[in-house]
């Protein structure tokens, strides 16, 4: 072999096939490398999506103990004395139930673990009540270093903020530590009590250190502005972040995460692709030197018949038909590589094209080389064909293609592309969105008619306007695709904003978008083609919600005519949500009547209030006033008073005879006179049935103190 080393062919023929041999194993060898630090960086990735996700349920849950501590303060006995004006009832709490009731607060406050305060507010009192003590505003405001002015900028934030809290924060207590205010409204009136908690941010940037020991930087943010900040005080210049903006689950503001995920596995990965090649070395020179024995002779030979190492003379014809054939086989070859780095380019500019990686002037030249008629435009649309029994071979490649001849013949300028074993189809047009939902239902068609045999599901994106909107459709197809694979994945569509949005609206008596919600809530659910006892599931839900509606504003349910089990009746989806519809308008209805005899109510008290010196006011002259008939004024009067009428007068005129009784300027048939009776003998009856005692014997009690 020395020898034969001599001969510059030999050595020609061992460094073409080294050449050959180390360019193959070194290109296997990357693909391997590449696919396994890729799976690994996935891998790495996929652990901190989680990671963010379990961040944002857990700050969500600190969050909703403060619904919890409001619901709980809200339902309290004690609230309605603390804030009550009447000082009979503030009385009722003396100095051991308050000291239960601070007690509650800083039980609140330690639980929820981050809160440098939590207090109750009364704005129309002046009153704090914290966990040490019953505060006037403005000392308690100063007690925890901030300014009085904070009670009237608290309620100018939660004007209208009925349902949800609200997070705030300014220079002197964002320079606090990072500190925040968090305060939630717990009745719905102005002037009503408010939940007040002073977030201490050392105390949340240990809270967040101790649970996500790997946490760079964190930030909520609230309309893209920073109300809190954390930042890890180690640093280390080689490592490498994941960041990622996710939005709270419960509430209207967003967590913006910064991740330390540790060195970067690009640097292992040249490390292993150097080491790996060095290892290669070996086998890649014993293979060229086994090749190159076993074909040297036949490599001979054909070079003697090209050649490049002669032995005799080509003539004529021979030497014509060996230069013609040199130069067919270099035209095949360079037209195969041509095709070859044609489809490579065609692909990724495809795939550029779903993630939105090119420019839209880079996308628009080389969409006129590839020959796809796409512009900025144009609206388009991704569908996504998911073969469910992962059918391969010809009679699935036909139907493929027959869908595509169908697609050209109806005029529909399609591009098909296959990404990870599902197909996808580009839908394009300048005639409006509505041309594209055409052709998706042409499609769908086309599909039942040629994939017959076949299990498919045609998963269609959200179609959108512009080059940018290709790589939004296929966004919200991955979406979708990503919702079907997951066993555990909510199938019914039931967001929970969806139903704050409806009881607020009927809360303030707008039912016209309260109507509006529950019909998207229906189109969007009739789209999913759930199953009748998914339909059923939703249903129960809406119908809990108008319930506890019907509940607050104090109407009797049985008045909706309607039970859970006349939905079960129901003999198809449509039904159902038809019984739901006539059950909201009869809701409707009866809010609007309720809400009428509460105004009505308000304005009979107003009069009786007016003249109930008068004695002849009755019943009947009231009816008569408001044109309505006696037993509705006794009705409404009953409802809005939550006492009878004759027992309200006989009140109304007792307390004011108690006032001119403390003027001492007249006598008790005089004082009669004067509150609304003709003899003294009605006047003491209605005296002693309130007081417990004659008028007579009061004056003598009140001279006596």
């Amino acid at each position: 072999m020395i020898s034969r080393a001599k001969n510059s062919m030999v050595r020609k023929i061992f460094i073409a096939y080294f050449l050959a041999t180390a360019f193959l194993m070194t290109t296997v060898f990357a693909f391997f490398c590449t696919q396994s630090f890729s799976g690994k960086e996935a891998e790495r990735v996929q652990q901190y999506q989680y990671k963010n996700n379990l961040l944002t349920q857990v700050i969500d849950e600190k969050f909703s103990y403060v619904e919890r501590v409001a619901t709980q303060i809200r339902t309290s006995n004690w609230v309605k004395y603390a804030g009550s004006d009447a000082p009979i009832l503030y009385e009722r709490l003396d100095s051991f139930q308050k000291k239960d009731i601070c007690k509650m607060i800083g039980n609140s406050n330690d639980l929820f673990g981050v809160a440098k305060s939590t207090a109750v507010i009364f704005p129309k009192k002046n009153l704090v009540i914290d966990k040490l003590s019953f505060w006037e505003s403005e000392s308690y405001f100063k007690s925890i270093g901030l300014y009085p002015e904070m009670l009237g900028e608290l309620e100018e934030l939660l004007k209208n903020q009925y349902t949800t809290q609200i997070l705030f924060t300014n220079e002197n207590i964002y320079a606090d530590n990072h500190s925040f205010i968090i305060a939630k409204r717990l009745r719905f009136q102005d002037k009503a009590e408010i939940l007040f908690i002073y977030v201490d941010g050392k105390q949340f940037d240990k809270f967040i250190s101790n649970s996500f020991p790997e946490m760079e930087e964190f930030e909520i943010l609230y309309e893209e502005m920073p109300l809190y900040t954390y930042m890890n005080s180690n640093e280390e210049s080689r490592d490498i972040f994941y960041k990622q903006v996710e939005p709270s689950n419960l509430y209207n503001w967003s967590y913006h995460c910064t991740w330390r995920m540790g060195e970067s596995i690009a640097s292992l990965f040249w490390l292993y692709f150097g080491v790996g090649c060095l290892a290669l070395l070996v086998p890649e020179l014993l293979i060229a030197y086994l090749l190159t024995l076993l074909s040297q002779r036949t490599v001979f030979r054909l070079a003697e018949k090209m050649g490049l190492k002669k032995q005799y003379e080509e003539h004529g014809m021979d030497a014509i038909e060996s230069a013609f054939l040199k130069l067919s086989n270099e035209k095949n070859w360079m037209e195969w590589q041509a095709n070859q780095y044609y489809a490579i380019a065609h692909e990724g500019f495809i795939l550029g094209l779903l993630r939105g990686t090119f420019q839209v002037e880079m996308m628009e030249t080389y969409s006129e080389k590839f020959n796809l008629q796409f512009n900025n435009e144009m609206d388009y649309q991704v569908l996504a064909i998911n073969d469910i029994d992962n059918q391969e071979g010809k009679d699935y490649t036909n139907a493929l293609l027959e869908l595509q001849i169908q697609c050209y013949h109806k005029k529909m300028s399609i591009v098909v592309y296959q990404r990870e074993q599902i197909h996808l189809i580009i839908l394009s047009t300048l005639s409006g969105m509505e041309d594209l939902y055409r052709q998706e239902e042409q499609i769908k068609v086309f599909l039942d008619e040629i994939f017959t045999d076949m299990e498919l599901e045609l998963v269609c994106g959200t179609p959108c306007h512009g080059l940018a909107g290709i790589s939004r459709s296929y966004q919200s197809v991955k979406k979708k695709l990503t919702m079907m694979d997951s066993t555990t994945q909510i199938l019914y569509y039931y967001p929970l904003d969806a139903e704050l949005a409806l009881v607020n609206d009927m809360r303030i008596g707008n039912f016209e978008a309260a109507e509006k919600i529950l019909r998207e809530i229906h189109m969007e659910n009739s789209k999913r083609g759930l199953s009748f006892i998914e339909n059923l599931h939703v249903i129960q839900m809406l119908f809990e919600v108008l319930c506890r509606f019907a509940e607050e504003i104090q109407l009797d349910k049985n008045k909706l005519h309607y039970d859970i089990s006349d939905f079960l009746n129901a003999r198809d989806e449509q039904a159902m949500w038809n019984q739901l519809l006539e059950m909201f308008h009869r809701l409707e209805i009866l809010y609007r009547e309720n809400r009428n005899i509460k105004e009505l109510g308000k304005e009979i008290m107003d009069y009786v209030d007016a003249h109930f010196r008068c004695s002849e006011l009755s019943q009947q002259e009231i009816a008569d006033v408001f044109h309505v008939s006696r037993p509705t004024v006794s009705k409404v009067f009953k409802e809005t008073a939550r006492m009878n009428f004759v027992d309200y007068l006989h009140k109304r005129r007792v307390e004011q005879a108690k006032v001119l009784f403390e003027q001492g300027n007249l006598s008790v048939i005089e004082i009669a006179k004067q509150v609304g009776y003709e003899n003294e003998v009605t006047f003491k009856r209605a005296f002693q049935k309130n007081e417990s005692m004659t008028p007579r014997e009061y004056v003598k009690m009140r001279r006596i103190r």
